[in-house]
């Protein structure tokens, strides 16, 4: 069956092996099914059509974003450039900062978090613990810092040390601050939007070898994230300006 494109692409950067966009919520970055919209099949049909390219043009997996997430996510164009991109981000030089509006608790406006995941038997969520349950279990880190508090509600910047499934959604749940919308790990806030966006990637560029920055903060026009308009916009400036590569 075919899947007719719901969203045009905002492309936050491009060159000849990448592209950067602005993921939408409720769009998975790739297919379960075959009659399932995707961020990969529709970047593959809107990039084809744009440079005329016969079937479909070759976009390949670099990280992932959950379906509900929104944010900055960069994508392969060329297999020289995913093998490249996939070189940086084994080694762990690829730097990743969310923002997430959560149910506000009583908590150090700053600091580390470290846990560790098992899945949940059949559910899909992670079960999470202070300490090592078994040797299969994963380590979960993050570090964050509130950086605004508005009512009930708290905007929190967050850079991923590790990058494990649900990581933001599960921890922020297990210290009593499930972020905004976020059913599955206990929000009791009744909004149609999950409140964490992929805000910034930072990374010296696998083929150029220049610093890159690609941020992308959350639209205001959305009511989660309008309070903490000036904030965000504020936040921004500062990850673009630190020089941590």
């Amino acid at each position: 069956m075919l899947q007719i494109m719901t969203w045009i692409p905002h492309i936050v950067y491009e060159d000849n092996h990448y592209i950067a966009i602005s993921k939408p919520a409720g769009i998975p970055v790739q297919a379960e099914h075959p009659d399932e919209e995707s961020v990969i099949g529709d970047l593959q049909e809107f990039i084809g059509k744009r440079e005329k390219k016969p079937g479909k043009a070759f976009i390949g997996v670099l990280h992932r974003l959950d379906k509900l997430v929104t944010g900055v996510l960069i994508l392969a164009k060329t297999s020289k450039g995913q093998e490249r991109f996939n070189e940086i981000l084994r080694n762990k030089q690829v730097k990743k900062f969310y923002l997430a509006v959560s149910e506000h608790k009583k908590i150090p406006m700053e600091g580390v978090l470290t846990h560790y995941f098992t899945r949940k038997g059949e559910e899909y969520r992670m079960s999470v613990s202070n300490q090592r349950r078994s040797a299969d279990d994963q380590e979960a880190i993050l570090k964050y810092k509130i950086i605004s508090m508005i009512d009930d509600h708290q905007l929190l910047a967050i850079e991923l040390i590790t990058g494990r499934r649900h990581q933001i959604r599960a921890q922020l749940a297990f210290i009593g601050c499930p972020i905004l919308g976020d059913h599955r790990y206990g929000s009791k806030h009744l909004e149609d939007s999950l409140a964490l966006h992929c805000s910034c990637l930072k990374f010296i560029h696998p083929i150029k070898n220049i610093p890159m920055v690609l941020l992308d903060v959350p639209k205001t026009n959305n009511r989660i994230w309008q309070p903490f308009k000036n904030k965000m916009m504020e936040w921004g400036q500062e990850v673009r300006g630190k020089n941590e590569l």
